[in-house]
């Protein structure tokens, strides 16, 4: 079950898929030291066709920002 378009895909059927990829995470040591981590969201004011979306990445270890995007 993996939608062709996320506006088709019901509240129930998005928790199965969920539930289905949750089962895919691996939790493991990596080889590597991690050095940025990223992160991203997006809103919307409902009866509003305006949606915003932020990326962001960040140096560790003092979480400086390294690059970002914003959009509305």
């Amino acid at each position: 079950m993996t939608p062709q378009n996320y506006d088709d895909i019901s509240p129930k059927d998005a928790q199965k898929l969920q539930s289905k990829l949750r089962k895919k995470i691996q939790i493991e040591s990596l080889s590597k030291e991690v050095k940025t981590v990223g992160g991203a969201d997006i809103s919307f004011d409902i009866g509003s066709k305006v949606i915003h979306a932020a990326i962001i990445n960040l140096q560790l270890p003092d979480l400086e920002p390294v690059s970002r995007s914003l959009v509305s």
